[in-house]
């Protein structure tokens, strides 16, 4: 049983589970709505097709990390946490591993590039603003995305 010192991680994934949720019933909601089910077009048929593999990926993030086996770190103040950064380096030492998790980055990469446009259009933002909001947005995407790509392919090349 994995064992947090910080009842904030656990904080953390709720929140994020329930983001989730939430998100792909809020999308599920306004695609029926709009009647996408019966005739998806192409931008939401890749939203959705991007989500349904983020989903699938996440359970597989959950049992690398979450509920991997207890690695103990011993923290200055005495206590026992869960070693996550051992547990990264088992995780990354295969090479498909660290392939799979930089694919299933590119996919969130797209499925955040496509789903940031309606996110601005949805915002409100003038008119005269909204291609610069979804520009701004992208760049920032790409380097989020680099940031993530980032650690299991560094971490690979430390091993």
């Amino acid at each position: 049983r994995v064992q947090y010192v910080w009842p904030l991680i656990t904080f953390i994934e709720l929140y994020l589970l329930a983001g989730c949720v939430l998100h792909a019933l809020s999308a599920s909601v306004v695609s029926y709505r709009n009647k996408a089910f019966k005739a998806p077009s192409v931008p939401r048929l890749k939203l959705f097709l991007t989500g349904t593999a983020i989903s699938a990926f996440l359970i597989v993030h959950v049992q690398h990390f979450r509920f991997a086996e207890f690695v103990p770190y011993k923290l200055a103040s005495g206590e026992i946490a869960q070693d996550l950064y051992n547990i990264e380096k088992l995780v990354f030492r295969s090479p498909w591993v660290v392939l799979f998790y930089l694919m299933m980055i590119g996919v969130l990469g797209i499925h955040l590039y496509f789903g940031w446009r309606n996110v601005v259009y949805r915002m409100g933002i003038p008119a005269e603003h909204t291609k610069e909001a979804v520009r701004v947005g992208r760049v920032v995407l790409v380097a989020v995305m680099l940031g993530f790509a980032a650690c299991p392919a560094y971490v690979y090349y430390l091993s």
